[in-house]
């Protein structure tokens, strides 16, 4: 199975406390929720990249999972996959997450890992948030109907 990135990384979620600057964030290990069982692709995918993360940011990123695709049973990861952030990150902090995971994608052991996983790195250009924000709305729109259908609302 192939994985294209829409434009970080895998996974759903950042979470960490009360926004920091970001010259000294982040100041204690941080937590990514991988909405999938541990030991599939996409969390192999969330670790690998958190592994690599972890080391250029100078901080643990700890990996939970909460299986089910956050209660959507069923929920094709395969083709995309984006980090999302804290409604109201300041953007320093998501520029630097950013810069963080874009450096984890270009460092050659983690190349060869998700070469192996049959992960299709996007270009840089495709990493951005900007790109992301627009991608997901794309995606949002595509499956609007079926979203409406299952309830689903956006915060």
């Amino acid at each position: 199975m192939v994985c294209k990135f829409a434009a970080l990384i895998s996974l759903s979620a950042l979470a960490f406390a009360a926004p920091a600057a970001a010259d000294d964030w982040p100041s204690r290990p941080m937590t990514m929720v991988v909405p999938f069982a541990a030991g599939g692709a996409v969390d192999v995918l969330g670790r690998t990249l958190a592994a690599s993360a972890s080391e250029i940011l100078g901080q643990q990123i700890v990996i939970e999972n909460i299986g089910g695709a956050g209660g959507m049973a069923g929920f094709d990861a395969g083709s995309w996959n984006v980090v999302f952030l804290p409604k109201g990150t300041p953007q320093p902090i998501v520029a630097k997450l950013n810069a963080a995971f874009s450096q984890a994608l270009d460092a050659a052991a983690t190349r060869q890992r998700l070469d192996n996983l049959g992960v299709e790195i996007p270009v840089k250009e495709r990493r951005a948030p900007a790109y992301a924000a627009k991608f997901v709305q794309g995606e949002i729109k595509k499956y609007e109907g079926p979203i409406k259908a299952a309830g689903i609302v956006i915060e």
